[in-house]
């Protein structure tokens, strides 16, 4: 994989008041840090802080869904699905404020 990004993991949130109550041991992404806050976006797009006591900036890698041609989903069964093709083509989609992960399988052009 090679190059990384940082984000930010909710790790807590006493106060429920806060835009990110609801996404402890989610992530969010990471702008920047400042005076004992980060920064990061919302669901509806604006910027907000995230309070360093309730956060930990990680560091993961960045996925280069151009070169992927494989996709298994594995269950408690194990492999429950496989799609292996030099033509595909795969496009990530994370939807629902983080809760769904969709995965669009296509034939490339041209190969």
């Amino acid at each position: 994989m090679g190059e990384k990004v940082k984000i930010l993991l909710i790790t807590q949130c006493p106060d429920p008041l806060m835009w990110y109550a609801d996404k402890v041991g989610q992530t969010v992404p990471y702008l920047g840090s400042k005076y004992g806050a980060h920064t990061s976006r919302e669901d509806s797009g604006f910027i907000n802080i995230v309070k360093e006591s309730d956060s930990e900036v990680i560091e993961a890698d960045v996925i280069e869904a151009h070169r992927l041609t494989r996709v298994e989903v594995i269950d408690q069964n194990g492999r429950s699905y496989v799609s292996w093709d030099d033509r595909n083509e795969v496009k990530i989609s994370v939807q629902d404020g983080g809760l769904t992960l969709k995965i669009f399988i296509s034939k490339r052009k041209g190969k």
